[in-house]
């Protein structure tokens, strides 16, 4: 797979960084290095007249002061021996030097500081090597800087040899880090392309699309995180496309109908009697109600159900409901019993409230065989209200129960299949129900039919 821009990208960076700082690194490196050999050498260069110092120090001891020492026949020879041409003794001049002989760089200063021997003239830089009698310091062999040193072959070939190394390992590093750069910038810009690839086709339209997961870290998580969408992108595509696909199924075959009549009476093949024309209008009331169960439907999530909160007797609300299909009831040859206490305050919608019982009351009276039962009881469990509706045969088998909310759903049991229902308002009952916080679920009833339960939080205020 070839790298994306944005590994490209962090390659450069990170491998123009490591050059950068290598580059640093190698410099102060070898300027240290340079540095300390520098100093080796003039540590090494100084070595050299330390037993000059240590003798003039023994000789000191013997001596009551410099000048007596200086003015001593034997110790003039011997510095003669040991520091000429540097510089004379006791007034003598030193022998004139060689035209290619190297300055003096000897001197002797006593334990203040002031010059005894040696040139008038040195540098301020001047290192000086303590001359020491009988443990207190007498005076000073001072050396001048050498302006350049003669490097033995050896210690030029350490010198060349280390700075070998330093540029090798320095090389080493470079080379290492950028293969480094080139791995971390694979293993961030790989999941931040698959992102980008994934993204660009939820954007094209492309269903199914998802991001393997390849860790544990950020970008794990980002991936699921991204896989998450793309599920829930896909869920609401699908579910759009349920939602038309019930609108068009819905309304296809009402629009049919209804066409087909108004074209019969504009061909005048039926009059546009007053029979016709009630035709006409129950088919627009069936339609209306069509479309007002898609339109409910289509609020399914509680958040979208425009209901109102505030506190709502349900034991009024399901008497009068009752007592208003009173007649609709006894005509299904259906009895239906109530055990409903005082007092069941819930927080709710009225409105919503009555097409929930009245779509589980439609349910009832299109499939309870006649003769038969309807019993609506509500119980106080805790902190709830337990609301139970069931009726008798016949009932659906234990597969079915969980089905019987979902949209469209039909019984296998082509005895149980309404010819006057759109299979909605089951679905609408229960979007309804977890819109106030409760939960619609069936069972099988005592009774051979199903058992209705909705658990409503109690709300203990009154309207005021």
């Amino acid at each position: 797979m070839k790298l994306s821009r944005i590994c490209a990208k962090l390659i450069f960076l990170l491998a123009t960084l490591n050059v950068i700082i290598f580059t640093l690194l190698y410099a102060i490196g070898l300027w240290s290095f340079q540095r300390n050999f520098a100093h080796y050498l003039e540590q090494k260069d100084l070595q050299q007249f330390q037993p000059i110092a240590t003798t003039l120090g023994e000789a000191y001891a013997r001596t009551p002061s410099w000048p007596a020492l200086l003015a001593d026949r034997k110790t003039q020879n011997w510095i003669a021996a040991r520091l000429a041409p540097d510089f004379g003794m006791a007034g003598n001049p030193p022998p004139p030097p060689h035209r290619d002989a190297p300055p003096p760089r000897l001197l002797i200063l006593d334990a203040q500081g002031r010059l005894l021997l040696g040139p008038r003239h040195f540098p301020a830089n001047l290192a000086r090597i303590a001359i020491v009698a009988k443990g207190r310091t007498v005076g000073y062999l001072g050396v001048i800087p050498a302006p350049g040193f003669a490097i033995a072959a050896a210690e030029q070939a350490f010198s060349e040899q280390q700075q070998r190394t330093l540029a090798t390992v320095a090389l080493a590093l470079l080379i290492a880090s950028g293969l480094g750069a080139a791995g971390i910038a694979r293993w961030i810009g790989r999941p931040i392309g698959e992102l980008a690839h994934g993204t660009n086709s939820l954007a094209s339209g492309k269903s199914g699309v998802r991001i393997p997961v390849h860790s544990g870290d950020e970008f794990g998580q980002l991936a699921r995180q991204f896989n998450v969408l793309a599920e829930t992108l896909d869920a609401s595509r699908k579910t759009r496309q349920e939602r038309i696909a019930d609108i068009s199924h819905e309304l296809r075959a009402p629009l049919t109908v209804l066409r087909g009549k108004i074209e019969a009476i504009e061909d005048g093949i039926h009059p546009a009697s007053p029979d016709n024309l009630r035709s006409l209008g129950e088919d627009l009331k069936r339609l209306t109600a069509s479309v007002e169960d898609l339109h409910l439907l289509a609020l399914a999530a509680p958040a979208a159900f425009a209901c109102q909160s505030v506190p709502v007797a349900l034991d009024p609300l399901l008497t009068r409901l009752i007592a208003s299909h009173r007649l609709a009831i006894e005509e299904a040859g259906l009895a239906c019993e109530l055990s409903l206490p005082e007092g069941v305050w819930i927080q709710g919608d009225s409105t919503r409230l009555v097409q929930l019982f009245g779509n589980l009351l439609h349910n009832s009276l299109s499939y309870t065989d006649s003769p038969g039962q309807i019993r609506i009881r509500i119980e106080r469990e805790a902190t709830n209200w337990k609301l139970a509706w069931e009726d008798s045969a016949p009932g659906v088998t234990d597969a079915e129960l969980d089905r019987l909310t979902e949209r469209r759903y039909r019984s296998a049991d082509a005895s149980l299949r309404r010819k006057d229902g759109n299979g909605l308002g089951l679905a609408i009952a229960r979007s309804i129900a977890e819109a106030h916080g409760a939960k619609l679920s069936a069972r099988h009833s005592n009774l051979g039919g199903l058992l209705w339960q909705i658990h409503f939080p109690v709300s203990e205020g009154r309207p005021c």
